[in-house]
């Protein structure tokens, strides 16, 4: 991820939603890291550049804890925003009696001056 120019936090969703219990239900999110996220299924953290591990352990009906798992987030500050390019100018004439001409644009030389994802 990447601070667009001139932002200096992003708001980011962890999302514990693909945690489940083969033999009963799933009944508490509990996330911890830095900033600490709330203990819901998709808790919003806002972050500053920098690198964040996240880790989330769910609790069934019966309360049995499950094995903590993690994510690793890295915000990269202040990267060039991508760039588009649709091709060459071109200026088209149309023939007496037509009425649409067809035009095919070429995006390839578009980039991402990142290029990390």
């Amino acid at each position: 991820m990447a601070l667009p120019p001139g932002q200096k936090t992003l708001n980011v969703t962890l999302d514990g939603s693909a945690s489940y219990d083969p033999d009963g239900e799933v009944v508490a999110y509990l996330w911890s890291g830095k900033p600490q996220p709330a203990n819901v299924v998709k808790p919003t953290v806002q972050l500053a550049s920098g690198s964040y591990t996240f880790k989330l352990c769910v609790k069934d009906n019966l309360g049995t804890s499950s094995k903590s798992d993690s994510v690793k987030i890295k915000v990269l500050k202040n990267c060039p925003l991508p760039v588009a390019n649709a091709g060459a100018d071109r200026t088209l004439v149309l023939a007496p009696g037509q009425q649409t001409i067809k035009v095919t644009l070429d995006g390839s030389a578009s980039y991402d001056p990142n290029d990390s994802d």
